[in-house]
């Protein structure tokens, strides 16, 4: 989280902290609070991508094997 918020103060435009475990992702943007998302809720992105993610899309994408 350290490096997200140094990149955010020195103009990276958006940050994820993506969590698989409680199934949810972290968004962070710059002179904002971070917001949680999960399930289907639209992930907040950058004004100039067009397009819709939720964090339901996100985790079906990934294998994440629990053993």
């Amino acid at each position: 989280m350290d490096n997200l918020l140094h990149c955010l103060k020195h103009g990276c435009q958006l940050g994820w902290i993506i969590d698989p475990d409680h199934a949810s992702i972290v968004v962070f943007l710059p002179q904002q609070e971070p917001d949680i998302y999960r399930g289907d809720r639209s992930i907040s992105l950058i004004d100039s991508i067009n397009i819709n993610l939720t964090p339901n899309q996100i985790f079906s994408w990934l294998k994440i094997n629990n053993k």
